[in-house]
């Protein structure tokens, strides 16, 4: 009975591969792998398994390209251009950054860049002040007539004297952007045809907010005093911040890239 299961597997195995269909390529493999289970004298198991290994896998052509106006910095460039698609391998899914000779691709995914934005440095100030009541020696209660008061024992009466102190605070906020956007495409090779098209985009944000005071001090709230604390910085170069929308770019594509795995299992 077992060499009759084996039997059947090999059989199948062939028929299946004479079919010259990927997807029976791939039943043909597992038939095969099967027949490692059961007694058999096939002599060409391993070159079978071969073929339908390489008849049932989907090879898949990744390319990034700049069709921005822009030049990349050159950092960016290397990190995107070398951009590492292994980890999106699967069984059946292989996936290449580089072209080799001879190999037939069953799809093409083609990122591009399309613009490459860095904007102006903004430096943008707004100002509010703090207030509060603090008490400033002292000063006699008067009655009505403009006399003194005095207390059951005789004392001239007194309360403290208030005043109103401020502080003006410039509360100072830095930014600038550099964005980074393009479309992921994924063509199906045999047929030449557009199968889906999808935005891609990735932004370097500098920020930073700073205070300076002007008056009494002691007059700041909480909050204020914290911002204090804060200096100022200078601003990132146009390249460093393109290289940090080119990193973000990069996580978003990748993530693009394995949320649509499915278009290249088929």
């Amino acid at each position: 009975s077992g060499k009759k299961a084996g039997e059947f597997y090999y059989k199948e195995a062939k028929q299946l591969l004479s079919n010259r269909n990927r997807l029976d390529a791939r039943k043909a493999y597992a038939d095969l792998l099967a027949l490692n289970n059961y007694p058999h004298d096939y002599t060409d198991v391993l070159q079978l398994k071969a073929q339908a290994r390489e008849e049932g896998i989907n090879l898949v052509l990744f390319k990034m390209m700049n069709n921005s106006d822009a030049i990349m910095p050159a950092q960016l460039e290397k990190d995107l251009m070398t951009m590492t698609v292994n980890d999106l391998n699967e069984d059946w899914v292989v996936y290449h950054s580089k072209a080799v000779d001879g190999a037939d691709y069953d799809y093409k995914v083609v990122c591009r860049v399309q613009h490459m934005i860095v904007g102006p440095e903004q430096q943008n100030e707004k100002s509010y002040t703090d207030s509060k009541q603090v008490q400033d020696g002292w000063e006699y209660i008067l009655d009505s007539r403009g006399n003194v008061k005095k207390d059951s024992l005789g004392n001239d009466m007194k309360k403290p004297k208030m005043k109103t102190i401020s502080c003006v605070v410039k509360e100072v906020h830095q930014f600038k952007q550099a964005t980074m956007d393009g479309v992921l495409e994924y063509y199906s090779t045999n047929s030449n045809m557009l199968i889906k098209t999808m935005p891609v985009k990735g932004d370097g944000v500098f920020e930073n907010t700073f205070a300076i005071a002007v008056g009494d001090q002691s007059a700041l709230t909480k909050d204020s005093k914290l911002k204090l604390d804060r200096k100022p910085m200078p601003f990132p170069t146009n390249a460093e911040l393109m290289l940090q929308a080119g990193a973000t770019f990069k996580t978003v594509l990748h993530k693009a890239m394995i949320d649509n795995r499915n278009l290249v299992r088929n």
